[in-house]
């Protein structure tokens, strides 16, 4: 994606369940999340994050200035960015999830202490 023609990002409180762009999982009803929408190449887009996939996203692209993470490519951005001590213990899982990111994104905070 180029850069947004528009752009918002607003907290919302699910009314009903979503879908995370960036894990799969579900955002449940009275669950917490960005909800961003845009123009984008001349296309209107809306997606919907976890607020914990939103905030591990933003801390590997703060920690890394030649990564840019682009909505729905996290585990990408995860892949690039975390070191193998920190990524193996995740390698054996079949799917990412909100559980995950959540537990990684702990390991990645502690391993900057």
């Amino acid at each position: 994606m180029s850069m947004p023609e528009l752009y918002n990002d607003a907290q919302r409180k699910a009314r009903k369940k979503h879908r995370c762009i960036e894990c799969g999982s579900s955002i449940e009803k009275g669950e917490n999340y960005h909800d961003i929408s845009g123009k984008w190449d001349g296309q209107f887009e809306s997606v919907k994050i976890h607020n914990d996939c939103y905030e591990f996203a933003e801390m590997l692209n703060d920690d890394n200035p030649d990564v840019e993470w682009e909505f729905g490519n996290l585990t990408e951005t995860i892949e690039y960015c975390l070191p193998d001590n920190i990524l193996d213990p995740f390698r054996e899982e079949c799917s990412w999830t909100k559980n995950m990111i959540i537990k990684m994104k702990a390991r990645y905070e502690f391993s900057k202490l």
